[in-house]
């Protein structure tokens, strides 16, 4: 994946992880996931609880603002990612896992700076795909050839 900080250099380059991804994502996390107006509601009270001394507090409140009123721009045509769909299930991973606090306040911060439906998608997914993927997805024959090879990657042996 590349490693460009401007958003819009991953235009159509994300679709393909994310539909790689997104069956576990959707099986593995949405059953614990809050709809997407109660994790916005969830968020708030988590930034209010948290991060109410710091001083970009107001840049995460408009983030989550944006998020809300401007829903029309919370689906990504570019990559085929939905907002309103990501945020749930990455908001579910990083509550319950306190060192991602501030890299998500940092992301979500960085939101206001670009809102696009890119800037959005981009800045979500590729936090997510930090912590939550595996590192590398073998194709059967990657698999077959690696054991007739003797090499093997299962660590529980």
């Amino acid at each position: 994946m590349p490693t460009s900080v401007h958003t819009h250099d991953y235009d159509g380059e994300l679709r393909q992880k994310w539909f790689e991804i997104r069956p576990m994502l959707l099986e593995k996390h949405l059953p614990e996931s809050l709809p997407f107006q109660d994790t916005l509601e969830d968020i708030r009270s988590w930034l209010n609880s948290k991060y109410t001394n710091v001083k970009r507090f107001k840049r995460a409140h408009r983030s989550v603002q944006i998020l809300e009123t401007q829903r029309h721009v919370n689906f990504d045509n570019k990559n085929e990612i939905n907002v309103e769909e990501l945020l749930p299930i990455l908001w579910s991973i990083v509550k319950k896992n306190p060192d991602l606090y501030d890299t998500f306040y940092e992301q979500l911060c960085d939101i206001t700076g670009g809102s696009c439906s890119q800037g959005r998608s981009t800045r979500l997914f590729q936090f997510l795909f930090l912590f939550d993927t595996p590192q590398t997805i073998t194709t059967k024959d990657e698999t077959i050839n690696s054991t007739e090879n003797g090499i093997s990657s299962n660590i529980d042996q």
